[in-house]
């Protein structure tokens, strides 16, 4: 039962917090430059929001931290 308490409280926050989101869907942000590199080979490489976006893929950013 407490567990039970714990997903409902979890999915109230998540309502609440996506209702005061500071961005709609379809407005337009600012480019954020991204830097990257591959922890198996140590590759880095540069993109932006906007570059990854204009080739066709999908965005997914969580900000927070790692788990």
């Amino acid at each position: 039962m407490e567990i039970f308490m714990k997903q409902i409280l979890f999915v109230l926050l998540l309502v609440i917090a996506s209702l005061s989101a500071a961005y709609q869907v379809g407005d337009v942000v600012d480019d954020l430059a991204i830097s990257c590199t591959v922890p198996s080979t140590g590759e880095t490489f540069d993109t932006s929001i906007y570059e990854i976006i204009d080739s066709g893929k999908a965005l997914m950013m969580f900000f927070g931290a790692p788990v």
